[in-house]
């Protein structure tokens, strides 16, 4: 449900010429929008080297934009000058800046980071391309290094430079330590976050809400020690509106407390299957003899299920929302019985972690028939969810073949293989999910492209000759000595300037966050013997001891991440 910002006071931190469209919008939902600009735009000491970048314009085959300041005083400098060289734009404002000159775009990456504007480029050849990168001062080092190591001379001038306005440790004085603090703040950039931190400091953050437009801003965000509540899974001025419009805070300590009431009740009715014996309408007696329940206990818990708002009651008899129908019942039921099989698990968190390890047990193999259909029913779920996405980030253009270790369901392998008519793909999976796998292949038409073979992450060898070596929710099942042996048959399993794409949930260095991939590292403590999350810096320590160069992090919308690597 969204949360009703009315009367709510929002600090935009954008600078004043941008902040508009961001205002606009917290207005017209009821929000006393309070502009406090931490970053001036302001013209260059020395436009020495901007301009002899732009009378060498015609010698460039790429210009990267990465904001539209960066599009608007290169133009103020360039005039009318014609643009032989393709372009690319992070973000859709930068992309209207360009296309407000007349000037066509060539390459947006799918995401509105540097990690992803890099990513956008990998089958892009850049040996020996010459990039013109106009931004401003002090800017992250990510993209021209990335794109220098793959070949290209890239020049990168300032185009304006960024300072703190000089009346903003007064302002935020008048703003944060006033008689009324405002419940949020907005950051847009990394550059916000420092900015703010210079003019104010970290205290004047105290009660205040943080939102931020994206994981990179968070990141800089916690370094400084600043606690990030909202995060835009879109990396836009409306995705960060949304984030907080998501934003859904705990009544109190004690209402997270005693927040697994909520929790067990939906799982009960799960388990139970009371959402199906509803049907189209039904009453407590008659529900309770469908599941085999008494019908007092099943009537109370209908009722809190009601007053949760899954079900309707009216004179009696129960029926269920349009969410609940949709979700809770038939093959989407299914899926969900794998977060009931948890619940067990999860209830000896105390004892698991005076151990240190799972105290409830058994590997996948001995958890019998119903735990396994369950299992890979919630992970082809959220993988046929996430495919696109993932294809779309990794690029199956240049991929033959394709090994999928644990692909469970074959989500990921038939996505790939929609993609490029060419590829062929090899899931490998215990012999407890061969025959799911190769149902959903089947279904898909793709039996003759897809090959399923049962074998263990153990296993000595996993073939030879492969493209790319696709790892999805298998990394966290593991401990470090583990995950470094997988990498090494992964390494040997790969033809040379073959890849290894990781998909998991990526930790922050700290370990802290995001929210999700800390829980989850719990997740696995009591279901795993070494299992955990993992952050980037441990993945790339990996990859590198075994290895695998060219290592970068993808981030992508939702809880997990890439980690993308290639074999000399």
């Amino acid at each position: 449900m969204a949360a009703d910002i009315a009367g709510q006071r929002i600090v935009v931190t954008r600078a004043r010429v941008q902040a508009g469209g961001l205002a606009a919008r917290l207005h017209s939902l009821g929000a006393e929008v309070i502009e406090f600009p931490t970053i001036e735009i302001q013209p260059l000491q020395d436009y020495g080297p901007l301009d002899d970048a732009i009378a060498r314009l015609d010698s460039y085959d790429w210009i990267v934009f990465t904001s539209a300041n960066g599009v608007r005083h290169f133009h103020s400098r360039a005039g009318g000058r014609s643009v032989r060289a393709r372009i690319c734009a992070i973000g859709p404002a930068t992309r209207r800046a360009i296309e407000q000159l007349g000037l066509k775009v060539d390459l947006m990456p799918a995401e509105y980071v540097a990690e992803s504007l890099v990513e956008a480029f990998a089958f892009e050849p850049l040996a020996g391309k010459r990039i013109l990168l106009p931004r401003a001062a002090m800017a992250r080092d990510l993209v021209p290094a990335e794109l220098a190591h793959r070949g290209a001379q890239v020049d990168v001038v300032e185009a304006y430079r960024t300072v703190v306005p000089a009346e903003a440790p007064a302002r935020a004085r008048e703003i944060f330590f006033g008689p009324r603090k405002p419940d949020w703040i907005t950051f847009t950039s990394s550059s916000t976050v420092a900015n703010f931190v210079q003019a104010a400091g970290v205290e004047a953050l105290a009660g205040v809400r943080v939102a931020s437009i994206g994981p990179v801003t968070s990141a800089t965000a916690r370094r400084h020690g600043i606690v990030v509540a909202a995060e835009a899974q879109e990396y836009t001025a409306e995705g960060l509106v949304n984030a907080i419009l998501s934003y859904t805070a705990p009544d109190d300590l004690m209402g997270r407390i005693r927040a697994f009431q909520e929790s067990r009740v939906l799982l009960t009715g799960i388990e139970l299957d009371v959402f199906a014996a509803v049907g189209e309408g039904a009453s407590a007696e008659a529900i309770a003899k469908t599941i085999d329940a008494n019908p007092r206990s099943t009537e109370t818990l209908l009722n809190a299920l009601a007053a949760l708002g899954v079900l309707g009651k009216r004179d009696g008899v129960f029926r269920c929302t349009p969410e609940a129908a949709r979700q809770l019942r038939g093959e989407a039921r299914l899926a969900l019985l794998h977060t009931v099989h948890l619940w067990p698990r999860w209830s000896t968190l105390t004892q698991s972690v005076r151990a240190g390890t799972a105290v409830a047990g058994g590997e996948m193999e001995a958890r019998g028939a119903e735990w396994t259909s369950a299992f890979i029913a919630a992970m082809h779920r959220n993988a046929s969810e996430r495919a696109p996405l993932v294809v779309q980030a990794v690029g199956a253009a240049f991929v033959r073949r394709m090994l999928d270790l644990g692909g469970g369901s074959g989500a990921y392998s038939i996505a790939f293989a929609n993609a490029n008519p060419e590829l062929r793909a090899e899931i490998l999976d215990l012999a407890t999910v061969v025959p799911i796998a190769r149902g959903h292949i089947e279904r898909a038409g793709l039996a003759e492209r897809i090959a399923v073979r049962a074998g263990n992450l153990g296993d000595p060898s996993y073939g030879q000759g492969f493209d790319l070596v696709f790892v999805s929710a298998i990394c966290h099942m593991l401990g470090p000595d583990e995950n470094c042996a997988l990498l090494r048959k992964s390494f040997q399993a790969l033809a040379p300037g073959g890849r290894i794409v990781i998909q998991d949930f990526i930790l922050e260095p700290d370990k802290t966050a995001p929210l999700h991939a800390a829980l989850f590292a719990l997740n696995m403590l009591v279901g795993t013997e070494r299992g955990s999350s993992y952050s980037q810096d441990e993945y790339a320590e990996w990859l590198r001891a075994t290895g695998f160069h060219d290592i970068r992090h993808v981030r992508l919308p939702g809880p997990t991440g890439l980690m993308i690597a290639s074999r000399p």
